[in-house]
């Protein structure tokens, strides 16, 4: 395939690896780039939770309510994304490793380990 700018072999989305360098430095691009990242974090409701708890020593889990170490504890979607949950604060939550692990099995249908 060749490069839609000019006649060089296409390695980079139809480009050579000039023009796709050049294309990329263009400020709509990069622009386009940052919205999408910052739209990205501002919807991102399990990193925030994340972000949260690390500024903590100590976090409890939703199910057992065990105070455990930030070390000790996951975040964890109440309803997965993979079966339609969403990526807002409602749908997030702190479980201990256990907990996560028996939630994740019950979800997927295996036995709890």
């Amino acid at each position: 395939m060749r490069c839609i700018d000019c006649t060089e072999p296409a390695t980079h989305r139809r480009r050579c690896e000039r023009h796709h360098r050049e294309y990329e430095r263009r400020p709509a691009v990069q622009v386009r780039r940052a919205r999408a990242r910052r739209r990205a974090e501002r919807h991102d409701a399990a990193a925030r939770l994340r972000r949260i708890i690390e500024r903590k020593t100590k976090a409890w889990c939703d199910w057992c309510l065990g105070n455990f170490a930030v070390a000790d504890v996951d975040i964890d979607h109440v309803r997965p994304l993979s079966m339609g949950g969403t990526d807002t604060d409602g749908n997030v939550q702190v479980l201990c490793h256990g907990c996560h692990q028996l939630k994740t099995s019950t979800e997927f249908g295996r036995s709890a380990l």
